[in-house]
């Protein structure tokens, strides 16, 4: 983890420092090599939270776009559950940024735990996925007007298919500068077949230019994006 509690403020690890896990308050261990940037690790390799992924320098990358406040927020359900979002706003939109392979159903857990869930994944860490999304994209039909909206053909990319059910934003990351791919809602018909050019800007900003504002701006966008494929 990048955070941890150290007398009570949320530190990043640093050596001689002593920590404490914000979401389970079990002592942690700052990890500062040279290979790596500092980190915080529980003893035993003890895992507070199952959802929890091991941080690399990607998920770090696209955290480090957002206030530190809103890094690694322990988030609580009504119910008593909690667990640990890799960056919550302060409209409640919690980001997600997957790179380890990650079953349905615990997709699916997510997706019901957090009401307002932005998916960002790794298109990088297979080879075979970006050459497989780029032929379906480039023999994708162009909606008329929008070159960089497609309807594509979803079944023939094993990674788009992998989340075509997941019925929250999804937005692929292919390792190609500022631009993502975004995997747009379902249709009327409950099918989920287009593609957008999007870059992570576009993707960011609108939570940022919005903090401390009472309209949810990003919520507003995704309804007039997502009405040019109902």
């Amino acid at each position: 983890m990048r955070y941890a509690l150290v007398d009570g403020l949320r530190r990043e690890a640093e050596r001689g420092l002593k920590g404490e896990c914000q979401f389970d308050h079990h002592s942690m261990i700052p990890k500062c090599g040279n290979k790596r940037r500092p980190y915080w690790a529980h003893r035993a390799g003890y895992a507070c939270d199952h959802w929890w992924d091991n941080e690399t320098q990607w998920h770090r990358d696209w955290k480090s776009l957002f206030p530190t406040e809103w890094q690694e927020v322990v988030h609580k359900s009504e119910s008593g559950e909690k667990h640990i979002a890799d960056v919550k706003t302060d409209k409640g939109w919690v980001f997600e940024f997957q790179n380890s392979p990650i079953s349905i159903e615990e997709r699916q857990s997510r997706d019901s735990f957090y009401s307002k869930l932005i998916w960002v994944v790794n298109g990088t860490r297979r080879k075979k996925d970006f050459p497989e999304f780029a032929k379906v994209w480039g023999e994708g039909r162009p909606i008329v007007g929008k070159g960089w909206l497609r309807k594509v053909r979803i079944s023939e990319c094993p990674l788009l298919q992998e989340w075509a059910n997941c019925d929250t934003p999804v937005f692929f990351d292919f390792g190609t500068g500022e631009n993502i791919l975004w995997l747009l809602p379902k249709c009327r018909d409950g099918k989920r077949e287009h593609i957008a050019i999007f870059t992570r800007p576009n993707l960011v900003q609108p939570h940022l230019e919005g903090k401390d504002q009472e309209i949810d701006e990003f919520a507003k966008f995704l309804k007039d994006f997502s009405a040019l494929v109902s």
